[in-house]
């Protein structure tokens, strides 16, 4: 379709006589929208890298870094397409988009591109790597994201100084001001339109949400349906309510340790257990003492924000959450090798997450947010404490951070119908916030899934949760969604020893 501002202006008349033409033709012979064509097989090839499950449509989308200015660095958007397997039945296409910030949505095509998958049954599975992440220009950073060996997974998360090499490293080819979820939406739309589709389901994870809420704002008109996965309010504000809702979750793991007659017989004052650990180890740090691999003795050194770091991660899921009781109450009488049994002792690259992309997310719109009188009651007599917050804003104190209107903290208000899923357990974006989200949404439903914390990892069942994301997305009717089968979606054991 030619764009009318490439039309030279002396040819108004000629304009306004096509368009009285096309409305008296359409008035005669009842015009419909012309469809857009797809063309995502023209614009991109077959392919089937080595995550895949089958073959698929890979290829890159061009575009400008700085979206406004339209001129100096471009940089390539990765695209895979899954193909629907009944494209006789093929319906609105669903776009996937991953959380972190900084997690790239290609990590999931083994998943979406199996054959019997049931989101590609009748819709093609999109999966765009955003700018900053995967294979998409993205915003690693060695000085952060590196581990030398098992005392390198105890540093603090964001040294001063590797926050700064990482950011003289990306800076040299980046602007990283320009890597924000506004500009991550306007590359989505224009992808869109670029392979063809009209309109598109939107199915966002965690931080995936902020992108699929913000699309909602800026770009209704091109979507179906959207849902919301463990979705993360829109001021957030992240990480200032990380240390409350980590609390709130281990909380309830307590509790349901408790109540199950095995976990409690092994561990029946592990509240306390915990209370007196943490006590303990903020006052010193704990020694662990190992032979290593040249039958060499080693001596390390594990402050307490490392064990607190990774409790916390462990409660993002149902088969982490099982072995918290185990892991602390092991600490507490003093036997520290199941926690350190949790990291590699040997180098690695740990890049599931593109660091410079979650300082540029994070140091934009969620931590200049942050007011001093929010913090006291939401740090008070939790684990954490203020470490996450202190860590974050003196990142950002040294990144190259886009300046930001707060309006971008307004919820969404929309009628576009919206399924959305929250944990019970959930110890990052907690039922609360569903809620919150819901309030803005005139055609929405919330589906609560008590034992999943931010993710469903563990649970018994877990084709219920798709099943039911599938079926919403094909059908868009909220009303007549099964989630019976919520109820046989049950957390495994407790694990009580370390065999």
């Amino acid at each position: 379709m030619i764009s009318l501002f490439l039309l030279k202006l002396p040819d108004r008349n000629f304009l306004r006589l096509q368009l009285l033409l096309v409305l008296f033709s359409c008035s005669v012979f009842s015009c419909k929208p012309e469809k857009r064509e797809i063309r995502f097989t023209n614009r991109l090839q077959k392919c089937k890298p080595e995550n895949a499950s089958d073959s698929v449509f890979c290829g890159y989308y061009s575009t400008w870094e700085n979206k406004k200015a339209a001129a100096g660095k471009k940089i390539e958007i990765y695209v895979v397409v899954i193909p629907a397997i009944h494209s006789e039945e093929k319906k609105d296409p669903v776009f996937f988009f991953e959380g972190g910030p900084g997690a790239a949505a290609s990590n999931s095509l083994s998943f979406y591109s199996e054959p019997g998958n049931p989101y590609r049954q009748y819709q093609d599975v999109v999966l765009i790597d955003v700018r900053g992440t995967g294979k998409s220009n993205p915003l690693h950073c060695n000085s952060l994201e590196f581990k030398a060996g098992l005392q390198d997974q105890f540093k603090e998360m964001y040294p001063g100084t590797a926050v700064v090499r990482c950011r003289d490293s990306l800076s040299k080819t980046n602007d990283l001001t320009q890597y924000t979820t506004e500009n991550v939406v306007q590359d989505l739309e224009e992808i869109r339109a670029w392979l063809g589709y009209d309109k598109v389901n939107l199915y966002g994870l965690s931080y995936g949400t902020r992108v699929a809420q913000t699309y909602m704002k800026l770009f209704p008109e091109s979507i179906v349906s959207a849902t919301l996965w463990s979705p993360v309010a829109m001021n957030a504000k992240m990480p200032l309510f990380h240390a409350r809702f980590a609390q709130d979750a281990i909380n309830k793991i307590f509790d349901e340790c408790l109540k199950d007659s095995l976990c409690r017989s092994e561990f029946p004052d592990i509240k306390n257990d915990f209370i007196n650990l943490m006590s303990s180890w903020k006052t010193k740090s704990k020694q662990f003492h190992y032979t290593d691999q040249q039958g060499l003795p080693v001596s390390i050194e594990i402050p307490w924000p490392a064990f607190h770091t990774k409790i916390r991660s462990l409660s993002y899921h149902p088969a982490g959450m099982r072995t918290i009781p185990f892991i602390i109450h092991s600490a507490a009488k003093g036997d520290l090798k199941p926690f350190i049994k949790l990291f590699p002792k040997e180098s690695v690259m740990d890049d599931f997450i593109a660091e410079g992309f979650y300082l540029c997310i994070t140091c934009a719109e969620d931590v200049p947010f942050i007011t001093e009188k929010e913090i006291p009651a939401l740090i008070a007599d939790t684990y954490m404490g203020n470490y996450r917050i202190e860590q974050q804003r003196r990142a950002c104190s040294l990144w190259n951070s886009a300046h930001l209107s707060p309006d971008i903290l307004h919820p969404v208000s929309s009628a576009i119908p919206t399924l959305i899923l929250s944990g019970g357990l959930d110890p990052v974006t907690p039922m609360a916030w569903a809620d919150s989200i819901a309030a803005g949404l005139k055609n929405c439903r919330i589906i609560r899934i008590p034992q999943m914390g931010h993710l469903f990892d563990g649970l018994s069942n877990d084709q219920c949760f798709d099943t039911i994301v599938a079926d919403f997305l094909r059908n868009h009717d909220l009303s007549r969604l099964n989630d019976s089968c919520i109820s046989s979606m049950t957390p495994p054991e407790f694990i009580i020893t370390g065999n």
